[in-house]
């Protein structure tokens, strides 16, 4: 009986030191604190360039539909219709709206593409070429879409609402597109049409770095830098391709100087999705703590989305997240040597301030899932190193071209990438990219986790 009575006291006691700690949590986060300053900045930036009613940017809104519509005043449409549906509810989980067509999403062929991350099908493109030709004939209007980024001289993304959840433009099928006219362009460049093939892979080149800078959406500014490298890339093998072809390593290395210039503050920043991100984060976790209760959810759900409010204070996690970001905020306009310089300093700095935030602590009892929820925020410094990663790629095909081009041996290309100029430099330090008998390549000092290893360079041995 005794034993019994020790029992029932000890697990009084649980409870009772559970519930006065529940209590304890719940008095401490009654009140959201104020925006502070920083975070406040974040929320309130606002594009001034402001949006145009024939926005060409808007066809990638409506870049799925059919042959004959006109994408810009469609697309205007459907983001228009998610941006009240953002205004009416930022924080909201259902974003259907009417669809204004049938959609016909591009269908990349499977035998174009390739796995290889160091690749970009080049040779795929030229043993396919009939099969790419006709595919340029039949979506020629897609084409056409793709190209008012180029023609457009105030071409500027229009972002989603920020807001957690919502639709993106058809970022997919325009990737897939740009894939469509760089295999295009290397069809025209093997069949003869040098100039034509040139001039189309510059128009790629100038639309892959107009969306890199003039997008507000890290995706998007993701995307774009895929885009780049992968232009590059086509430079590189149609270079190997082209190997004993003087006409056509002449024009490529030409055209490498005209249109791979380093890249401009605009393409490098990513500050511009950082105040996305903020106001998304910011939205998102007005969605957790204003969630309804389902009819069907269970005591534990119920008990969860009662807390929430109490356990993650909206205002309080976005100065979390402003302050960690205020780590990352000065290499955003950096150039690529200061990068390069203090990339790994800056991402330890971050690491070492979110992991504070993780960690249980005494003041863990304020905001505690806000806490955890800041700890997360996205790592922008690997993010800018894959951008940081094309300029480099850019300096090393540009180098290749040069090597060919001048018929430079094989027992010669060291000596030649230590004297050349600071356009065929590894940029990260202004250092000579270092050269790899063993694989006839130039090798190539990556940052981020999608850094090309190698460019090869088939030159003659004698």
């Amino acid at each position: 009986m005794r034993v019994l009575r020790i029992f029932v006291v000890s697990l009084s006691a649980l409870v009772g030191l559970v519930l006065l700690l529940s209590v304890g949590v719940v008095l401490v986060n009654l009140r959201d604190q104020a925006l502070d300053p920083l975070a406040k900045g974040y929320l309130e930036f606002a594009d001034p360039s402001g949006l145009a009613g024939d926005d060409p940017a808007f066809a990638f809104w409506a870049f799925d539909a059919p042959k004959g519509v006109d994408p810009v005043p469609v697309g205007r449409a459907v983001w228009e219709a998610y941006e009240a549906l953002a205004r009416a509810n930022p924080a909201r989980l259902d974003w259907t709206i009417h669809a204004p067509y049938p959609a016909q999403p591009f269908q990349f062929p499977l035998d174009l593409a390739c796995a290889d991350a160091q690749s970009a099908c080049v040779s795929t493109y030229l043993a396919h070429a009939s099969k790419v030709k006709a595919l340029v004939k039949s979506d020629q209007y897609l084409l056409d879409r793709l190209a008012t980024v180029d023609t457009d001289a105030h071409w500027h993304e229009v972002a989603p609402p920020a807001s957690p959840g919502v639709p993106i433009a058809r970022l997919a099928d325009v990737t897939g597109v740009f894939s469509l006219s760089l295999a295009q362009a290397s069809v025209e460049i093997e069949g003869g049409q040098i100039g034509q093939g040139v001039a189309r892979l510059e128009q790629d080149m100038r639309i892959a770095r107009r969306i890199l800078g003039a997008s507000d959406s890290l995706l998007s500014k993701m995307v774009a830098s895929a885009m780049l490298r992968r232009t590059l890339l086509v430079y590189s093998e149609l270079l190997s391709a082209a190997s004993g072809q003087p006409p056509i390593l002449a024009a490529l290395d030409a055209s490498l100087a005209r249109s791979a210039g380093d890249l401009d503050a605009n393409e490098r920043s990513l500050l511009a999705p950082m105040y996305y991100e903020a106001r998304t984060l910011y939205n998102l976790t007005l969605q957790l703590v204003s969630a309804s209760t389902p009819a069907a959810a269970d005591w534990r759900d119920r008990l969860a989305l009662w807390a929430t409010p109490f356990l993650l204070l909206p205002r309080a996690t976005a100065n979390l997240e402003a302050s960690l970001w205020e780590v990352e905020a000065p290499m955003m306009r950096a150039s690529t040597h200061d990068f390069g310089r203090n990339q790994r300093a800056i991402q330890a700095r971050f690491a070492t301030a979110a992991g504070a935030l993780g960690r249980p602590s005494w003041r863990s009892a304020y905001n505690p899932l806000g806490k955890i929820f800041a700890s997360n925020a996205p790592d922008m410094t690997e993010f800018a190193a894959r951008v940081f990663d094309d300029e480099v790629l850019m300096h090393a095909v540009k180098a290749k071209a040069r090597l060919m081009t001048q018929g430079v041996r094989f027992d010669q290309a060291a000596r030649f990438l230590e004297d050349a100029d600071a356009s065929c430099r590894e940029p990260y330090s202004g250092a000579a990219f270092s050269w790899r008998p063993a694989e006839a390549a130039i090798e190539l000092p990556g940052r981020g986790s999608h850094a090309v290893a190698l460019v090869r360079v088939p030159l003659r041995a004698t």
